[in-house]
């Protein structure tokens, strides 16, 4: 059985289309998302990243997203122009399933228009402040995908990601 088979029917045609085989990136994450293990990705620009790992976790999660209307995927990338650009590229794929994708950042925060988006694309320092005022969006989250993580090594931006936040108030 090829990867693209493990994928919820709909998720596949939303990502891949009618291609007939896919990237050596892609083949190697799908099986592993869709049975629910955590992943480290590296491979090169370009080569279908973006797709490898949303694919398989909205295909895990999508019933629950479009029968709850809740978040239930937060996408972090380390710049504001990187997260208005993955917004404009995920629309059309995950609008195709229905899903509604929001944008938080410093400009923009999708947050507070109404509806909850099913995939949050945001910002290290905007999940801070989400994470800071315990909002009550972040309780669905099913999973999280940090992208391009080399670029918040030794950062302030990696340091945001690396606070633990604990569920408990009373932990330290």
């Amino acid at each position: 059985m090829s990867s693209i088979e493990l994928l919820e029917r709909r998720v596949a045609s939303a990502f891949y289309g009618s291609f007939t085989t896919l990237r050596p990136v892609q083949e190697a994450a799908i099986e592993l998302l869709v049975k629910g293990q955590n992943i480290v990705l590296s491979s090169g620009t370009g080569s279908g990243k973006t797709e490898a790992v949303l694919a398989p976790l909205l295909s895990r999660y999508w019933r629950k997203a479009v029968t709850t209307e809740a978040l239930i995927l937060i996408y972090i990338a380390p710049t504001k122009a990187l997260v208005n650009d993955l917004g404009k590229r995920l629309y059309p794929p995950l609008d195709k399933l229905g899903l509604r994708v929001g944008i938080r950042h410093g400009d923009r925060d999708d947050l507070v228009s109404g509806q909850t988006p099913h995939v949050l694309l945001t910002t290290p320092e905007s999940l801070e402040v989400l994470l800071f005022r315990k909002d009550a969006t972040l309780q669905t989250v099913c999973a999280v995908v940090i992208d391009e993580v080399h670029l918040l090594y030794n950062t302030q931006r990696g340091l945001q990601l690396s606070v633990p936040y604990f569920k408990d108030s009373n932990k330290a």
